[in-house]
């Protein structure tokens, strides 16, 4: 329902040196796909390792860029 202008937005993942879930150079293979803000709040879920069932592993994308490297892990 709502614009692109509001689903379709810049986005910065900003990972602290002790962070070792995210693969970097997988993640920045995904730099140029359109993700929408509904992959945020799954991608968080997942970080935080919540359980939750509404959870969708393929809106995670952590998820997402670990799959691209063969080495994907669902938080739950």
């Amino acid at each position: 329902m709502a614009p692109d202008a509001q689903t379709h937005v810049p986005a910065i993942l900003w990972f602290g040196k002790n962070f070792d879930g995210a693969n970097i150079p997988a993640m920045r293979q995904l730099r140029d796909i359109h993700f929408s803000h509904d992959h945020i709040f799954h991608t968080v879920l997942g970080m935080f390792e919540i359980d939750a069932s509404i959870y969708d592993p393929e809106k995670d994308l952590l998820n997402l860029a670990a799959k691209t490297h063969g080495n994907a892990r669902e938080y739950h």
